[in-house]
C-alpha cells in the first residue's frame, strides 16, 4: 500500500501526521512543497490549499485529525503497529478531547510565538530563512530587513497583544501537558496515544527535533530557548525529546 505525505517542510500540522506515520510503524514517500506554489498544487490535488495531504491507495485525505483516524482504520494495532486510540470508549473520547485541545492552543498559536522569538535571534532566523526562502548571500540579507522590519511591527500595540495572547495560550497548555507528565509516562496514562503524538509534533516549531525529516539539519535544538528552558515546560520538552528517540524517526 502506498503512503505520501505532502507537506511543507515548516508545517507543524504536517510533522504531526509524520509524527503519526512513524508511531504507526508505516512506511511512506515525503512530497515538500515551497508555500506559494505549494498551495496550488494542494487544491489541484485536495481542493484546498493547506497542508498536509496524505494520498493512500487512491484516496486523497486532508487535516490532520482526519488522516490520522484515517490510518487508525485503515491500519489497526496488530502486526506491531501501534494503536492511536484506546478501546475504551470514555477513554478514546479523553484523547480526541485532549487532541483537539492541543491542536485549538499550539496548532493555532506555536507559529506566532515561534515568529516572536525568531526575529529576535539571528541565528534561527537565517535558518529558518534558508528553509523557507533557499536564500543566501544577498538574498538572506534582503530576509533580514523583513525579520527587523518584523521586529518593529511586532511592538505595535495591536500585534504586541496578539504575541502576548499566542504565548499566554502556548504557556497554558505546555504547563498542563507538563503536569501531566508529572503523574504519569504519557499524557494520558501509561501508554502513547494520539494526544501525545499531537503534542509532540505541533512543538516542531518551539524546539526543533533531531529528526532525519528535518527541513534544515542545522535547525536541530534551536527554537524558543528561554521556553524550552524554562522550569516550568522543560518536563515536557525532555519527555518530548525522548519520544522522538523512542517512537519517532
Amino acid at each position: 500500500m502506498s503512503i505520501v505525505l505532502h507537506r511543507f517542510p515548516l508545517s507543524h500540522f504536517s510533522e504531526k501526521v509524520r509524527a503519526t506515520l512513524d508511531f504507526k510503524g508505516l512506511t511512506y514517500k515525503l512530497v515538500d512543497h515551497d508555500q506559494g506554489p505549494g498551495q496550488l498544487a494542494m487544491y489541484r490535488l485536495s481542493g484546498q490549499r493547506k497542508v498536509p495531504v496524505l494520498e493512500h491507495d487512491g484516496q486523497v485525505i486532508a487535516d490532520s485529525t482526519t488522516i490520522a483516524l484515517h490510518l487508525e482504520r485503515a491500519y489497526p494495532a496488530r502486526d506491531g503497529r501501534r494503536p492511536l486510540l484506546p478501546d475504551d470508549i470514555p477513554r478514546r473520547r479523553a484523547v480526541l478531547d485532549l487532541e483537539d485541545r492541543i491542536d485549538d492552543t499550539l496548532g493555532a498559536h506555536a507559529v506566532t510565538v515561534a515568529l516572536g522569538y525568531a526575529v529576535h535571534d539571528r541565528a534561527l532566523f537565517d535558518e529558518l530563512a534558508r528553509a523557507l526562502l533557499h536564500v543566501d548571500g544577498a538574498g538572506l540579507r534582503a530576509a533580514r530587513g523583513v525579520g527587523l522590519a518584523s521586529r518593529a511591527a511586532l511592538m505595535l500595540p495591536g500585534a504586541r497583544r496578539r504575541m502576548d495572547d499566542a504565548r499566554y495560550a502556548v504557556e497554558t497548555m505546555l504547563t498542563e501537558l507538563a503536569e501531566r507528565l508529572e503523574r504519569t509516562p504519557f499524557l494520558l496514562g501509561d501508554t502513547p496515544t494520539l494526544a501525545d503524538v499531537a503534542a509532540v509534533g505541533l512543538t516542531l516549531l518551539l524546539k526543533f527535533p533531531h529528526s532525519r525529516d528535518l527541513a534544515r539539519p542545522a535547525l536541530a535544538g534551536r527554537g524558543a530557548t528561554t521556553l524550552f528552558e524554562d522550569p516550568r515546560f522543560r518536563r515536557f520538552f525532555t519527555w518530548r525529546d525522548a519520544f522522538y528517540r523512542e517512537f519517532l524517526k
